[in-house]
C-alpha cells in the first residue's frame, strides 16, 4: 500500500511519457538524441571552419591590397627618385616626371574604391601631390618639400593598410601580415636613405641648415630601416628571410650602402665634387635597382601570403562543405536505418500484438459470451482459425513469435475443448432426458394397469396423484431435452385442438385446482408446435402456481389476436418480480444464454425462452395489476382461429392498466379493454407468416394418435364447463368414457375403472358440473374433510358377504351426504 503522505506522481512526468511511447518512437528517440549532439557539434565545427574561411578570405583580400598598395608605393618611390634627379640636374627633360606621375595615378585608380575607408582616404590624399608637382617641374620646389610630400603620402598609405592593427584569422597569418608591414617599411626607409645620400653627395649648393636636415633624415632612415629589417626577419619564414637576404646583400645593395656611408662621412665640398656628379647616374641607378628588387621581394611575399590565405580559405570552405555533406549523409543514413530498424521491430511486434489481441479477444469473448449463436439443435460454431505468424528470426522477437504461436494453439485447443464439453453436456442432457422419458412411459403404463384394476377410491386417488407427479417428471425430462438443444423426431400426427392442449397443460401441474381456464378460441395447433407449446404453457403455469400464495387464483386465458393469431395469457397474483429481474428474464426470452455461464433459478423460463425462439413466438412477462406476473405468448395465425370461443365459466376480470406500463391497443377481435403492450410480429394479409410455414394445415391426424413427447394419455382435471357447449354436450355423459376417435388428446375418465354398480348410482363427481365456477378454498377444504371422514367410516365397517365393495359405497354415500344442500 502506498504511503498517502508521499507526493503523487505526476501523470505527465518524463517516465510516464516515455512509457507511453511506441517502440519505433523510442528507437527514434534513442537515435535522435546522440544524432542531435553530433549535428550540434558538426554545426559548431562547420561554423568555425566557415569563420576560418572568412578570416582567410579577409587575409587574402589584405594580401591583395598589400600588393596593390606596394605597387602604388613603388610608383611613388619612382616618382620621388625622378623628382630628386630633376632637382639635382635642373636642365634635364621633365618628361620622366610626367611619366612617373601617370604611373602613380594609374596605380591609385584601383584603390580609390577600396573597402577600407582609411585606405580610400590615404589614396585621396595623394591629390595633394599635384601642387608639389607644379612647383617641381619649373624647378621651384626644394628637396625638403619633395621629401615632405612624398614621404607623407607613402607613410599614409602604409599606415592605412593596418597590417599590425587589424584582426588576423590565425597566428601564422598575423605573423605574415606583420612581416609584410615590416618589409614595406624597411623598403621605404632604404629608398629614403639612398635618396638622402644622393642629395648630400650631389647637391653642392645646399645650405647648412638644409644639409643638417638631410643628414638627420638619412640617419633616421638608416635607423628605421635597420629596425624594420630585424623585425621582418623575426616574423618571416625561412624562405622569405632567404629571399630578403639575397636582395639586401646583393651588388646593388652594397653599392647603395657604400653611397650612404660616403654621404654620412664626407663634407659638403667633397660631396659636391665633379667626381660625385659623374657618379650620379650610376648611384641613382643602383638606388632604383635596389628599390625595385626590394619591391619584387615584397610583392613575392605578398603573393605568397595571398596564395596561402586563399588556400586556407578554400580548405576551410571545403572542410565545411565536406563536413556538412557528411553530416547530412550521416543524418539521412541514421534516419533510414532507424526507420528500417523500427519497422523491423515494430512490424513483428505489431503482428504479435494483433495475434495476442486476437487470442485475448477470443478468450474474452468466450468469457463474456453468455448467449449462444444457435437455438434448437443448430450446429455449433466452428472452432476459430487464428492466423499463423510467419516470423522466422532467431532473435528475441522470433522466440516471442513462437511463444505467441503456442499460446494461439493452446487457446484454440481450449476453445475446441469447451465446444466439445458443451456438446458432451448437451449429449448427457439428451441421454438423461431420453432415459427419463422411457422410464416415465413405462411408469405411465404401470399406472394405467393399476388404475384399470383398482376399485378402491383411496388407492385411486393416490394413483391419480402419482399420475400427476409422473406427468411433472415427464415435463422435466422434456425440459432436459430442450436444454440439450436436440430436436425430437416429429410424429406424423394431425393438428391438435388448442382447448385440448391447454387442458392437457393443466394436467401437467400438481395444484391444477387453482387454475381458472377461460373461454378458448376454436383453433388448431400444428403438430410441429403442439408438444413445445404444451411444455411452454405447462412451465408457465407451474411458475405461476409456485410463485403465488395458495389462496390466490391463476387464470389461463386464450383470445384471438389479429389476423388469425392467438394470445395465451397466464395471470397470477403472487409476489411478482422486480423490474430489473423481469427485464433480465424478458431479455433471456429473446436472446439465448448459456446455462453453464449464466445459471438461473427460474429454469422453466429458460426452457420457455428456448422453445419460444425455436418457433419464433413472442413471449413476454408483464406485471399484473395489483401484484403478480402475467406471462403472454403470441401464436401467429392458427387455423380456425376466427373469433369463436369454446364456452367456459365466468371469466375473471381482465388485468387493468398498470401506472407506468404502456397500454396495448386491442385489435379488431371483438375484445374490449386494455392490457400491457405486447410486441408481436406483423401478420400478412395472405395468412402466411415468414418463418411460420409449419402453421399451414397439415394432414389429418390419425384416430387415437399420440404426441411423440406426450407419451401415454394424461388424466386432466375434468371440469365439464371447460369444454361444454351451451348448444349441446360436447363430450360423453358424466361418468362415461370419451370417444376414442374424437379429435384431440385422449384423456382418462374418472371412475371408468369402478364397478358398474358404483358407476350406476348416479353419484356426481366432485369435479363435474354443468359449468365451471370459481373454486372456494373453504369448500375445497370441506370436501377433503368429508372425503377423509367417509374413508374412515368405511374402513371401520367390515364388508358383509354379498354386499360387494362396501368401502367404496360408504365413501360415496358419505361424500353425497356432506354435499347435500
Amino acid at each position: 500500500m502506498s504511503d498517502p503522505s508521499s507526493p503523487a506522481r505526476d501523470p505527465l512526468s518524463p517516465g510516464r511519457s516515455a512509457r507511453r511511447l511506441l517502440v519505433r518512437h523510442r528507437i527514434v528517440l534513442l537515435v535522435v538524441l546522440p544524432l542531435t549532439m553530433v549535428l550540434l557539434l558538426t554545426a559548431a565545427f562547420v561554423a568555425n571552419r566557415l569563420d576560418s574561411a572568412r578570416e582567410a578570405g579577409r587575409g587574402a583580400e589584405a594580401a591583395a591590397t598589400v600588393r596593390a598598395v606596394g605597387r602604388l608605393v613603388g610608383a611613388l618611390s619612382e616618382e620621388r627618385s625622378a623628382a630628386v634627379q630633376h632637382l639635382l640636374t635642373p636642365g634635364d627633360d621633365s618628361s620622366e616626371l610626367a611619366a612617373r606621375a601617370e604611373d602613380v595615378r594609374a596605380a591609385a585608380a584601383g584603390l580609390r574604391d577600396a573597402a577600407d575607408p582609411r585606405l580610400r582616404a590615404a589614396v585621396t590624399a595623394l591629390d595633394r601631390l599635384i601642387g608639389t608637382r607644379a612647383l617641381l617641374w619649373p624647378g621651384k620646389a626644394t628637396p625638403a618639400e619633395v621629401d615632405a610630400a612624398w614621404d607623407g603620402a607613402v607613410d599614409g598609405l602604409v599606415d592605412a593598410l593596418g597590417l599590425t592593427t587589424g584582426p588576423a584569422p590565425d597566428p601564422s597569418a598575423a605573423a605574415r601580415h606583420q612581416g609584410l608591414d615590416a618589409l614595406i617599411r624597411a623598403n621605404e626607409q632604404a629608398d629614403r636613405a639612398g635618396l638622402e645620400a644622393l642629395v648630400l653627395l650631389i647637391a653642392p649648393d645646399l645650405e647648412q641648415g638644409e644639409r643638417i636636415r638631410v643628414r638627420t633624415a638619412l640617419a633616421t632612415a638608416q635607423s628605421l630601416q635597420t629596425q624594420q629589417a630585424a623585425r621582418f626577419r623575426q616574423l618571416a619564414s625561412s624562405s622569405d628571410r632567404l629571399l630578403f637576404d639575397l636582395v639586401v646583400h646583393g651588388d646593388a645593395a652594397d653599392q647603395v650602402a657604400a653611397l650612404v656611408s660616403a654621404a654620412g662621412t664626407g663634407d659638403a665640398a667633397q660631396a659636391g665634387s665633379d667626381a660625385s656628379r659623374r657618379a650620379l647616374s650610376r648611384n641613382l641607378t643602383a638606388v632604383r635597382t635596389q628599390s625595385l628588387l626590394r619591391r619584387l621581394v615584397q610583392d613575392r611575399i605578398a603573393r605568397d601570403t595571398l596564395d596561402a590565405s586563399q588556400a586556407v580559405s578554400a580548405a576551410a570552405r571545403s572542410d565545411a562543405v565536406l563536413l556538412t555533406g557528411l553530416s547530412l549523409l550521416l543524418t539521412a543514413a541514421v534516419v533510414v536505418l532507424s526507420v528500417l530498424l523500427g519497422r523491423s521491430i515494430a512490424g513483428p511486434l505489431r503482428r504479435l500484438t494483433e495475434a495476442a489481441s486476437e487470442v485475448a479477444a477470443l478468450a474474452n469473448s468466450e468469457l463474456e459470451r453468455v448467449a449462444d449463436e444457435v437455438d434448437g439443435g443448430g450446429a455449433e460454431p466452428e472452432p476459430p482459425r487464428l492466423r499463423r505468424l510467419d516470423i522466422r528470426s532467431a532473435d528475441e522477437i522470433g522466440a516471442l513469435a513462437r511463444a505467441v504461436d503456442q499460446v494461439q494453439a493452446t487457446a484454440v485447443a481450449l476453445v475446441q475443448r469447451q465446444l466439445q464439453g458443451r456438446r458432451n453436456i448437451a449429449g448427457m442432457f439428451r441421454s438423461v432426458g431420453l432415459r427419463t422419458q422411457n422410464l416415465v412411459g413405462r411408469q405411465f403404463e404401470v399406472i394405467d394397469r393399476l388404475e384399470s384394476e383398482e376399485q378402491d377410491p383411496v388407492v385411486l386417488e393416490r394413483l391419480y396423484r402419482l399420475d400427476h407427479l409422473t406427468a411433472r417428471l415427464r415435463r422435466h425430462a422434456d425440459a432436459l431435452m430442450v436444454l440439450s438443444d436436440q430436436d425430437e423426431p416429429a410424429v406424423d400426427a394431425g393438428p391438435q385442438s388448442l382447448a385440448d392442449l391447454l387442458r392437457t397443460a393443466l394436467g401437467g401441474v400438481e395444484d391444477y385446482r387453482r387454475v381458472d381456464l377461460t373461454a378458448v378460441p376454436r383453433a388448431e395447433v400444428p403438430p410441429a408446435l403442439a408438444d413445445d407449446l404444451l411444455l411452454m404453457v405447462t412451465e408457465l403455469l407451474d411458475n405461476a402456481i409456485a410463485f403465488s400464495p395458495p389462496h390466490t387464483r391463476v387464470r389461463l386465458a386464450a383470445e384471438s389476436w389479429g389476423a388469425g393469431g392467438v394470445l395465451i395469457s397466464i395471470v397470477d397474483h403472487g409476489l411478482g418480480m422486480a423490474d430489473a429481474a423481469r427485464d433480465r428474464e424478458n431479455e433471456r426470452l429473446v436472446h439465448r444464454e448459456r446455462l453453464d455461464l449464466v445459471p438461473t433459478n427460474v429454469l422453466g423460463l429458460f426452457v420457455v425462452g428456448r422453445l419460444s425462439r425455436r418457433h419464433g413466438l413472442n413471449t413476454v412477462l408483464r406485471p399484473t395489476p395489483g401484484g403478480g406476473t402475467t406471462a403472454e405468448v403470441l401464436l401467429p395465425m392458427l387455423p380456425s382461429a376466427a373469433g369463436h370461443h369454446a364456452p367456459a365459466g365466468p371469466s375473471p376480470s381482465r388485468p387493468q392498466a398498470v401506472p407506468g406500463v404502456p397500454a396495448r391497443p386491442m385489435e379488431s377481435a371483438g375484445i374490449a379493454g386494455t392490457a400491457p403492450v405486447l410486441p408481436r410480429p406483423a401478420l400478412p394479409e395472405n395468412g402466411l407468416t415468414p418463418g411460420f410455414g409449419w402453421f399451414a394445415q397439415g394432414p389429418p391426424r390419425a384416430a387415437g394418435a399420440k404426441s411423440a413427447r406426450s407419451g401415454p394419455a394424461l388424466r386432466p382435471p375434468d371440469p365439464d364447463g371447460w369444454d361444454a357447449n351451451p348448444a349441446g354436450p360436447a363430450g360423453p355423459a358424466a361418468g362415461q368414457p370419451g370417444d376414442p376417435g374424437a379429435p384431440g388428446l385422449a384423456r382418462r375418465v374418472p371412475g371408468a375403472s369402478l364397478r358398474a354398480e358404483a358407476r350406476s348410482t348416479g353419484a356426481q363427481h366432485p369435479w363435474s358440473g354443468s359449468s365451471w365456477k370459481a373454486t372456494d378454498p373453504g369448500a375445497v377444504q370441506a370436501d377433503l374433510e368429508a372425503f377423509e371422514t367417509g374413508v374412515a367410516r368405511a374402513a371401520a365397517a367390515p364388508d358383509a358377504p354379498g354386499q360387494g365393495n362396501r368401502t367404496a359405497l360408504a365413501v360415496r354415500e358419505h361424500y353425497e351426504e356432506g354435499h347435500r344442500p
